[in-house]
Formats: C-alpha cells, sequence, structure tokens
C-alpha cells in the first residue's frame, strides 16, 4: 500500500500574497461597491421622482373642456359618437367645439369639432 504524504507548499505558491499586491480587504471592497450601489440606485429614484412631478400627470379633474384646455399645444385622439377617431395637436378649446391642428395622416390640415360629438378623449402618457 502506498501511503499519501503532505507537502509543505509556500503560502503564495502561485500567486502573489496580498500584502505584495496592496489590495484592499475582500470588506472595504464590498462595502465600497455596496456604497456606489446605494448612490447610484438613489440618484436614479432621485431623477425618477423629478420626472414624474414634472410630468402632466395624465388627465386632470373636470369636465371635457377642461382636460382639452389642459391639452393645449400637445397631441390628443378625439373618438367621436360615430366611432370616427381625430388624432392632432389641440390649437384651441371654444365654448363647444375644439380645434385640432396637424391632423394625423393629414398633416396640413385642421379641423373644428363639435365637443357635443366627442364620446372620449385618448392620450399618450408614454
Amino acid at each position: 500500500m502506498h501511503r499519501l504524504r503532505a507537502v509543505a507548499r509556500p503560502a503564495f505558491a502561485g500567486a502573489a500574497p496580498r500584502m505584495l499586491c496592496q489590495q484592499p480587504e475582500d470588506g472595504m471592497r464590498r462595502r465600497a461597491v455596496t456604497r456606489i450601489a446605494g448612490l447610484v440606485l438613489g440618484f436614479g429614484l432621485l431623477v425618477a421622482a423629478q420626472a414624474a412631478a414634472q410630468g402632466d400627470g395624465g388627465i386632470p379633474a373636470g369636465d371635457m373642456n377642461d382636460v382639452l384646455r389642459a391639452r393645449i399645444g400637445k397631441t390628443v385622439t378625439l373618438v367621436l359618437r360615430s366611432g370616427k377617431e381625430y388624432g392632432g395637436t389641440v390649437g384651441e378649446v371654444r365654448g363647444q367645439s375644439v380645434v385640432l391642428k396637424s391632423l394625423s395622416g393629414k398633416e396640413f390640415y385642421d379641423a373644428l369639432i363639435r365637443r357635443d360629438d366627442v364620446a372620449a378623449i385618448e392620450i399618450r402618457n408614454r
């Protein structure tokens, strides 16, 4: 029978010891990575919160005239009671009508639509 012998090896055989490389301890490196990750995450949340605060927030409270007035200069799609849809930029809101400018698919046309004919307002937030 053969017996296995234990062979003594130097502590840094095949790799340089930590003292010679002057690398930080694993614990220090982990803490540094954790701090950097926390800063990046915190900065991302701050940017997202500011973007949400500056965003238009969707549909404001009120009737259709209030919603359309809040969207002046922005793109909407008006769905009429007949089922026809008109998309474009809200140019002006009058007493019982709304002016859509640069209609979708007809960029050189505007439309004057009676508010009573509007069944829904579609707003694209993102």
